[in-house]
């Protein structure tokens, strides 16, 4: 999914498609790249009108799935990869996902850049040892998702443009017995070095992000009270307190980064 990508964001599509990996790319910006219309290996969609997260991540997901691929992983256009972080991944999936070795149910598992010390699950790639745990949400950059469930519910609704998409996946996926994990450490991987996030301390508390405009906290609202009401109506309990904790944090740092930008 691309919104007016930036030149880092292009040049590591092009080096990709260089390494031989297919990439099916779905544009909202307001003009066609034309610099990936005639690449090998690159797939490239363009509509007049941004049809938002939800029907850009609906539509490549369906274009893999009927171009018969066996999984998809999914970037936002500023995370940052290199080689060793793709055949990190095609390891796994090939070595542990496709043996079913995280169990037969498993439809996402999701790489992240993050150190998880809790895990008490372990995988061996090329002599290393990677910390992996079962969670019950994650994000939607660095997930590889595994395509001969995509018919089985809905995954990603249109009823959320931006937020809250990837954890009403999660919800669902829960919901009709699925199984998703997250693959710590990923080599290469980082998610957050190119977003204009900040980082500060209030007590114990650490808050990491960015002030959004009014308009883009009303959906965030929208979007995450329309998910909690969810996990009431299907009994996932464990779910609903983490969304309450979570929308909690959201609008705190949301008060501290516009008081800060106050003071500033």
């Amino acid at each position: 999914m691309l919104y007016e990508p930036s030149i880092n964001s292009i040049n590591r599509i092009l080096e990709v498609a260089s390494m031989g990996f297919s990439i099916i790319i779905l544009d909202n910006s307001c003009k066609i790249e034309k610099r990936l219309l005639a690449v090998n290996n690159v797939n490239y969609y363009h509509f007049e009108k941004n049809i938002g997260l939800s029907g850009g991540i609906n539509f490549i997901t369906k274009k893999a799935f009927d171009l018969g691929y066996l999984a998809l992983l999914n970037f936002d256009q500023d995370t940052v990869f290199t080689r060793k972080t793709l055949d990190f991944v095609y390891d796994v999936f090939f070595n542990y996902v496709i043996n079913e070795k995280f169990g037969r149910n498993l439809i996402c598992l999701s790489f992240r850049d993050l150190i998880n010390n809790n895990s008490r699950e372990f995988i061996q790639i090329n002599s290393e040892i990677y910390r992996i745990d079962e969670v019950d949400f994650t994000i939607n950059s660095g997930s590889l998702y595994i395509l001969k469930f995509y018919n089985k519910f809905i995954w990603f609704s249109n009823n959320y443009f931006v937020d809250g998409l990837d954890y009403f996946f999660c919800l669902s996926a829960n919901k009709y017995g699925y199984k998703i994990m997250e693959c710590y450490s990923t080599p290469d991987l980082n998610h957050s070095i190119e977003q204009d996030d900040q980082s500060f301390h209030f007590l114990c508390f650490k808050f990491t992000g960015r002030k959004y405009s009014i308009s883009r906290n009303i959906e965030f609202l929208k979007s995450h009270f329309r998910l909690i009401f969810q996990t009431i109506f299907n009994l996932q309990f464990r779910q609903f307190f983490f969304l309450i904790k979570s929308l909690i944090v959201y609008i705190l740092s949301q008060f501290f980064f516009t008081l800060k930008n106050i003071l500033a």
